[in-house]
């Protein structure tokens, strides 16, 4: 709607919201006002004048905004578990994109007001010109100007008292409707104001993303490249145009005073905020991998998973296991090694298991166990579990300068899915190469699962510390989606990547992102600070809500470094990152956790 003569939050005339005489007083003279009502119907002001009168009898709020929502015919879902995310009570600020310019305004302002009684949104002043919303707009001026600036800076003032009470606040911080944005082609919200940071921080308000899905016509975004004042004047007709829709929005997880403490930069927090809700877009309904490709056997189906080793079989196996292969004892839980040539029943266990382990998160080789010729030259790292005599979990390990004097480069796993630079594994020294990490489903929520393996690992770094540089494969799985799988490459590249390093290691297949994920991925990794921040992304777009894989968190703690990545056509296309990690360089009281004092002080004599 174009600005009147009228001061704002004065009554409109009887029955009607707003005339074309209000907007070109020359339209309102004897002899043009037909003009007037051709170009009211042209731009839908018949219409709009006509839900409001459909509206006008009720005086409550969300009674006036729902009433006027079923006059357009228009309907919006929303999933209802989504809303709990909304906290219901204290300081919040609801922060949305603004696709349409009327409708989403509508239903934001009808969902908060349903919500809690405190509920107010910052919107156009010109709606102040309906007494039934005024209790719950603040208004602001889009146009500019000198009075839009003081407008403003009250509007303003008035949204961070009424935080400061403890109010819900919603907000659209673009300011404007989303339009084409040029030379990207893209139909998106403007720059998104930073003063929303100024509000959130001196108010300690949690905020919540609010995504609307859709977007205006076609004839709306050309308007828009001929004047801005033309995509304002058909905001109307677009409101008009929805009849008979079902408008979806997805509400994002909230963003605590304590994660919003950690942003110092507001434009980097407004960018963030900004991704967070486009990325509430992206979240699809089912999962977005089929069945992993098996491994070498292109248009096959997978083999059945081996039956189970028999408990005698194997735990007669664990019995024999000598004290220089037994690293770690807790409780009911015992990490050792076990050897291919030694140990058969539980190799085929390990194999069994690694591949139902696999295959449960979009991963696997395909056959019946992941198991390959480097498991007869590695060690496998056991997770033993004493009480129910099975295996819960396990590392494939080896020394590299020992496997390249014995067998050569090509008897290195992390061979077959990067390509060295003559001398680089030389260089290394005595490393480990890591991979084939995995947790028995059963056991995945046990947090000491994995720690118990990397205290198994440090005890072997313990007994050999020379061989203090670990490096191998961590896998991203299809089960993520392509955009999630960019957002993690993206933050790891910009943030881990040894470009040093790097030049001496090519990936077999390069991972590559292209398109409109590739774009949301560049913009998140100008938003992101730390993995958390890429963690909280990630959950947004997957529909089971994870975040990053849990092996990426433990290598950053570590100091881990990145090296490159790779995809795996024969472990269902997973994108593997080559990380290094030098644990001289790692904090001693991380070290400590795993190696114990005792062990701790012997690898730090050693070095």
């Amino acid at each position: 709607m174009k600005q009147s003569q009228e001061e704002p939050g004065s009554a409109p005339p009887p029955g009607e919201l707003v005339r074309m005489a209000d907007v070109l007083p020359l339209l309102g003279r004897p002899g043009l006002r037909w003009a007037g009502r051709v170009l009211e119907r042209l731009l839908a002001l018949d219409i709009i004048n006509r839900v409001h009168a459909a509206a006008v009898a009720e005086a409550e709020p969300r009674a006036f905004l729902t009433r006027a929502l079923e006059a357009f015919g228009v309907r919006y879902e929303v999933d209802p578990a989504q809303l709990l995310r909304i906290p219901s009570e204290g300081p919040v600020v609801v922060v949305a994109n603004h696709p349409f310019g009327g409708v989403d305004a509508i239903i934001l302002t009808a969902l908060l007001a349903g919500m809690r009684g405190d509920a107010r949104v910052m919107a156009n002043h010109l709606l102040l010109r309906i007494p039934q919303v005024r209790p719950v707009l603040i208004g602001v001026d889009p146009f500019g100007g000198p009075e839009a600036a003081r407008r403003n800076v009250r509007g303003m003032q008035e949204a961070l008292d009424h935080l400061m009470d403890g109010g819900l606040l919603g907000v659209f911080p673009s300011g404007t409707v989303s339009h084409l944005q040029l030379p990207r082609g893209v139909v998106e919200d403007p720059p998104w104001t930073q003063h929303l940071f100024r509000l959130v921080k001196r108010s300690g308000a949690t905020v919540v993303p609010v995504f609307f899905e859709g977007r205006n016509s076609a004839l709306f975004q050309a308007a828009g490249l001929v004047h801005p004042l033309l995509r304002t004047a058909l905001i109307p007709r677009e409101t008009a145009r929805r009849r008979g829709e079902v408008v979806r929005l997805a509400v994002g997880r909230p963003l605590p005073k304590a994660r919003i403490e950690g942003f110092d930069d507001a434009a980097r927090f407004t960018r963030f905020l900004r991704v967070q809700t486009y990325l509430l877009g992206e979240r699809k309904a089912a999962a977005p991998a089929a069945s992993p490709k098996p491994a070498g056997r292109r248009g096959r189906e997978p083999e059945p998973i081996a039956p189970p080793e028999p408990v005698a079989a194997l735990a007669a196996e664990v019995a024999r296991i000598p004290a220089e292969d037994q690293l770690v004892q807790e409780g009911d839980f015992r990490v050792f090694v076990a050897r291919w040539s030694r140990d058969p029943a539980l190799l085929r266990e390990i194999g069994r298991l690694r591949e139902e382990t696999f295959r449960a998160a979009g991963e696997g080789s395909g056959r019946a166990r992941d198991l390959d010729g480097f498991d007869r030259h590695y060690l496998q790292i056991v997770l033993w579990d004493d009480a129910r005599q099975c295996v819960a979990g396990g590392y494939r390990v080896a020394r590299v300068d020992r496997v390249l004097r014995a067998r050569g480069r090509r008897a290195l796993y992390t061979a077959t899915l990067f390509r060295f630079r003559p001398g680089f594994l030389r260089e290394l020294g005595p490393a480990m190469e890591l991979g084939r990490s995995w947790i028995r489903l059963a056991y995945q929520r046990k947090h000491n699962a994995l720690a118990l393996l990397w205290r198994g690992i440090a005890a072997l770094v313990v007994r050999e510390p020379e061989a203090c540089v670990l490096f191998g494969p961590v896998s991203i799985s299809r089960d993520y989606q392509p955009l999630s799988r960019g957002l993690i490459v993206s933050f790891l590249r910009e943030t881990l990547l040894d470009r040093g390093l790097a030049s001496a290691v090519k990936p077999v297949k390069p991972y590559r992102l292209q398109g409109r994920a590739a774009r949301l991925a560049r913009e998140a990794g100008r938003a992101v600070r730390t993995i958390d921040d890429v963690s909280l992304l990630v959950s947004e777009i997957e529909a089971d809500g994870k975040g990053v894989p849990i092996l990426f968190r433990h290598y950053l703690r570590l100091h881990s470094i990145v090296l490159s990545f790779n995809v795996d056509p024969a472990f269902a296309d997973v994108v593997d990152g080559l990380l290094l990690t030098d644990l001289r360089r790692t904090d001693p009281k991380i070290l400590q956790r795993f190696m114990g004092a005792e062990g701790l002080a012997r690898f730090r004599a050693f070095h």
